[in-house]
């Protein structure tokens, strides 16, 4: 693969990173904080102002001039273009019949390119923003790498480039699978104007066929793809990442065996019953870790998960072995979007019970 420097727009203007990662395509330096606004409300997944998510700007073809909500107002002019260094290709938005006329086909213009940046470091940055959204916004490594920032100071985005880098070489894994599709798809979306910047998974036959049983909707996201392969194939991808700990080059204490069970156990499963629930026992007081930011105590725990509705508005019940249920309450509607309440068993939904802590030398 050819290197490439790669920059990131901050508050002052584009900024040249010199050493871009060897993944999928090379661009943003592993040393480098940045994910800002990435995670959750009160978590930061880096330190700077930094956008390192790829930036999209939308010019409609029916509309001048437009706006943008990450770039502010730019008018759909040359002189503007040329002024910002965006290069934009043309886009379809939604997935269109064969037989509609050209004219009636609703398109914009989205920056794929810049000055600064180019195509192969905004497809690496698809990608990143994808597996931000998936793993750590859709919890399967949100604890994982909580804990590792809190106990072990390594900083979230090395923590996922690092993912990004080990399991994109490997595309027999669950993660690198997806990284690896997920670049084709984004290569394939900056080539071919006729798919569609609104319902892009919809026009790709195999990503649509892999989560068919969830229900055919032209709504479906990458991340949403991504989410429901990982949540298909749950064992093996923890399994693997266990096995992928290693190559942190860190002694890592006693409890990484449970908390990887307990970030495995608070993922909603397919074949959770909410009629049961379930009850998993832990060592180490996780739930209070997780909630108060206090340190991690060694107390055993009894945690019984009873969720039977998810969604903001508890509005999707959660029904056993149903595909379609199930992604309705895993990752919510395609319209109206949120992401409140999904993903994973809701800490005010579990019942936890505590004994005293057990002493540490």
């Amino acid at each position: 693969m050819v290197s490439k420097a790669a920059a990131t727009l901050t508050q002052t203007g584009p900024r040249i990173c010199e050493t871009p990662p060897p993944l999928l395509a090379p661009s943003l330096a592993p040393g480098r904080k940045g994910v800002k606004n990435a995670g959750r409300r009160g978590e930061n997944l880096g330190r700077s102002p930094s956008l390192r998510a790829p930036c999209w700007l939308w010019v409609p073809q029916t509309r001048s001039p437009c706006k943008s909500a990450k770039c502010g107002e730019i008018a759909n002019i040359p002189e503007k273009l040329a002024r910002f260094g965006l290069r934009p290709r043309p886009k379809q938005l939604y997935l269109e019949d064969a037989r509609t006329p050209q004219d009636e086909i609703e398109t914009a213009d989205v920056v794929v390119e810049t000055a600064a940046m180019g195509v192969d470091d905004w497809i690496y940055c698809s990608v990143y923003a994808q597996a931000i959204q998936t793993l750590h916004n859709g919890c399967f490594t949100r604890y994982l790498s909580i804990h590792l920032r809190r106990a072990y100071d390594v900083p979230y985005a090395s923590f996922y480039e690092g993912l990004l880098e080990r399991f994109g070489a490997r595309p027999e894994t669950v993660l690198g699978r997806i990284f690896n599709r997920l670049a084709a798809f984004y290569r394939a979306y900056v080539d071919d104007p006729t798919i569609p910047q609104a319902t892009p998974v919809a026009s790709q036959a195999d990503m649509v066929a892999e989560i068919e049983r969830f229900g055919r909707r032209k709504g479906w996201t990458p991340a949403d793809w991504a989410w429901l392969c990982l949540a298909s194939d749950h064992e093996r991808l923890f399994e693997e990442l266990e096995a992928d700990l290693t190559h942190l080059g860190l002694s890592l204490g006693g409890e990484f065996e449970e908390l990887l069970r307990y970030q495995s156990d608070v993922m909603l499963h397919l074949d959770y019953d909410p009629a049961v629930g379930k009850m998993r026992r832990y060592d180490w007081d996780f739930p209070a870790y997780f909630k108060s930011g206090g340190a991690l105590l060694r107390r055993p725990v009894e945690v019984h998960f009873g969720d039977t509705h998810m969604g903001v508005n508890r509005q999707y019940a959660l029904q056993r072995s149903d595909p379609v249920s199930f992604a309705k309450a895993a990752i919510g509607e395609s319209y109206p979007f949120s992401r409140i309440r999904h993903f994973q068993h809701q800490p005010d939904a579990a019942d936890v019970r505590r004994r005293a802590a057990v002493p540490t030398a």
